[in-house]
């Protein structure tokens, strides 16, 4: 993404600067992954899943709140029907339990009330953290509210402002995690580049799966086409009392910046650029 800056005089533009002020999300991702495979904890492993779905292999979606199904045919759908205490909370069976790793989905939506989202770290007892899509911004409908939150604790989110999401419209989205490390992509866009207090001490060791979220009101289906889960972590599930692992390593210095609005809901330069 190119900003630059324009000196006005006398109603004529005479000059122009323009200058590479942010990273792109590919180079984000690649800085993130590096950071978590070289402090990988003892007793994890380099872990990952793909499915583009061709094959017509199940895909088992094990809902520990609300109901709904799993079906694939040259891509997975997943259909929420109903919440139980207001939240539909669908795990993916075979998907890797990870401490740290990133997420990407391309998928499609649709859901009378919007409100969809994405799971991570979930594990029998608890739902992970979600990264939710809320609704479109009602003062610019090309804007739309983001969250990252626990949906166990409702005063544990952040809300952010990004690009508004369509019904029907396929979409690429990327997220990665590193102990409170975050970062969001939708298509080629960083939407979210933050350390948060999301990621907590309770949550950033923590292992868990991936999955599936809605809220507010049923029904909503999430159409994927292609699903890569890679990071550290473990294959398979691990017993309880290894949910959280103690990191060997002395915490390095974070050398990343932030690129996104925060609460206060401003909007990211490359989103109205």
């Amino acid at each position: 993404l190119l900003l630059g800056s324009i000196s006005v005089y006398s109603g004529q533009v005479v000059t122009i600067q323009a200058e590479q002020t942010e990273e792109t999300a590919d180079a984000l991702f690649d800085q993130l992954q590096q950071e978590y495979s070289s402090n990988m904890p003892a007793g994890h492993s380099q872990v990952s899943y793909t499915q583009n779905y061709q094959s017509n292999e199940p895909e088992n979606i094990i809902f520990k709140k609300g109901s709904g199904n799993g079906t694939v045919n040259n891509g997975l759908t997943v259909d929420l029907e109903s919440l139980t205490d207001n939240q539909a909370v669908g795990i993916m069976e075979k998907s890797p339990w990870l401490s740290s790793g990133m997420v990407d989905v391309t998928f499609s939506y649709t859901s009378e009330s919007e409100r969809i989202g994405f799971l991570f770290k979930a594990d029998d007892d608890r739902p992970g953290i979600a990264v939710k899509y809320d609704v479109t911004r009602s003062d610019d409908n090309t804007l739309g509210t983001w969250v990252i939150q626990d949906p166990d604790n409702g005063s544990l989110w952040k809300s952010f402002v990004g690009p508004a999401l369509e019904q029907d419209k396929r979409y690429r989205l990327r997220f990665g995690f590193h102990q409170d490390k975050m970062i969001i992509a939708l298509d080629d866009l960083v939407i979210f580049n933050e350390n948060t207090s999301i990621l907590s001490d309770e949550w950033k060791d923590s292992l868990g799966q991936f999955g599936f979220f809605k809220w507010y009101q049923t029904p909503g289906t999430i159409k994927i086409n292609n699903l890569s889960i890679t990071g550290v972590g473990s294959a398979e599930k691990p017993s309880a009392e290894k949910y959280n692992y103690e990191y060997d390593f002395e915490e390095t210095a974070n050398v990343y910046d932030s690129n996104c609005a925060g609460v206060n809901g401003s909007v990211p330069a490359a989103i109205v650029a």
